[in-house]
């Protein structure tokens, strides 16, 4: 609206000034900056009333250039001569309209949130009384998610909403969760949320979804647990951190076992730990050990039994079938570990790894002196069918060969898997 000109500081960008200033805008002295040719000047003048302005020679001087202008042009008031309150607006018929209920919770609250109301299509106030929520929506559009922001990053949110929509916010959580950020604070609000119990359990839904955005949340549920005897373990992130220290005495405690009484003690952490697993620390990379105890169980379960055989082809058979998983289970429970766990976890996979693979060498060598393995002269061809490609990959190893497969027909490929016996 370039015609429209405000009351108060100078500042020509939005074009509000003093009341010399806008009197010469209208009288048209300054070329810099003319009002458009046909458009009736609009004054707005916020804090000033039309008492103010009919005060005469007892006007204040800031004001007294513009008394002359009440009688040059039409002041807009409420029907009876009174000057327009932010209320009187809403609920006039002159005006808005609205059905607005009358208490003092109400109007601190459509005023807070005036600057949207301004921007919210009427059909959306008509045909029912508004009151303190309908406005503090406005502001809060999405409660659950601010309080989640809030407990994750207390004095950066606040800062953030401003004044305006701070106290919605609090408004609408006293409503809702019947919790009062300003008086009740954080570490209420983390004991309420970690119980999850009535409203508050929508809110652990909502982190659930995604964590790793309120990566602050866990400190704080550590610093609020309560001190119930009946908790929800999975909810409790120092729950998970002893049982994680568990695992880890468990580790160190393997070196005191047989090979076969490690591996059953793996697969009974196995047993107790993988929960854990769909508890969501573990989404937060806050599980490490019970991550890791997936694939070292893989490696116990198939390390209980030895390959062996009278042929060489036999120890091969049985390690397409059963033994290269033991392999790969070892190199990823290195590669999944973290730099803190990984010496532990490689001390745990050579332990499982070392005398399976031992007893295997051993019976291979026994095979081999009975069995020599094929040579040059002896060695069968390869052939490649049509449409078909053969790759091939020196000294890959079969627990590789079988990664790569898994990528190849993930990409869509038909892959047929072979092997055959490479040079000693």
């Amino acid at each position: 609206m370039p015609e429209l000109l405000t009351f108060g500081e100078f500042d020509p960008a939005t074009q509000t000034g003093p009341a010399i200033w806008i009197r010469c805008m209208i009288d048209g002295v300054l070329p810099e900056t003319p009002l458009p040719d046909g458009l009736v000047p609009i004054i707005y003048l916020p804090g000033v009333g039309r008492q103010d302005l009919r005060a005469g020679e007892h006007c204040t001087d800031a004001l007294k250039p513009l008394v002359e202008l009440m009688f040059r042009g039409t002041l807009w008031l409420q029907r009876g001569g009174h000057d327009w309150t932010a209320t009187a607006f809403m609920t006039s018929a002159e005006a808005l309209g609205l059905d607005l209920r009358g208490d003092q919770q109400t109007m601190d609250a459509m005023l807070r949130a005036l600057s949207e109301v301004a921007r919210t299509p009427l059909g959306e106030f008509r045909d029912r009384r508004l009151q303190a929520d309908d406005f503090d929506r406005l502001l809060s559009t999405d409660v659950v998610r601010e309080l989640l922001d809030w407990m994750n990053d207390p004095e950066g949110v606040q800062g953030r909403l401003g004044a305006e929509r701070w106290a919605a916010f609090c408004n609408r959580s006293r409503d809702e969760f019947a919790f009062d950020p300003a008086s009740d604070g954080v570490n209420t609000a983390g004991e309420r949320f970690g119980c999850a119990e009535g409203a508050w359990a929508k809110v652990w839904t909502r982190f659930e979804e995604a964590p790793r955005n309120h990566r602050g949340i866990p400190e704080l549920l550590r610093r609020s647990k309560p001190s119930l005897l009946m908790l929800d373990h999975a909810k409790w992130p120092d729950f998970n951190d002893e049982e994680e220290e568990e695992v880890r005495r468990a580790f160190q405690g393997l070196e005191e076992l047989s090979h076969a009484e490690a591996c059953a003690a793996i697969l009974d952490l196995e047993q107790q730990h993988a929960l854990r697993r769909s508890w969501i620390w573990c989404r937060l990379d806050l599980s490490p050990m019970a991550q890791v105890l997936e694939p070292l169980a893989v490696l116990a379960n198939h390390a209980r039994t030895s390959i062996g055989g009278p042929h060489p082809d036999n120890l091969a058979q049985t390690y397409v079938q059963r033994g290269w998983q033991a392999d790969q289970a070892g190199w990823k429970a290195v590669a999944m570990s973290t730099p803190h766990d990984e010496g532990l976890v490689k001390h745990v996979v050579q332990q499982l790894l070392e005398t399976w693979s031992n007893d295997a060498a051993i019976a291979f060598q026994a095979a081999v002196t009975t069995h020599p393995l094929p040579n040059h002269a002896n060695a069968s061809d390869l052939r490649v069918e049509p449409n078909a490609c053969l790759l091939f990959a020196d000294g890959l190893r079969y627990d590789l060969g079988e990664a790569l497969r898994d990528q190849l027909e993930s990409l869509g490929c038909r892959v047929s898997l072979e092997h055959r016996w490479s040079a000693l």
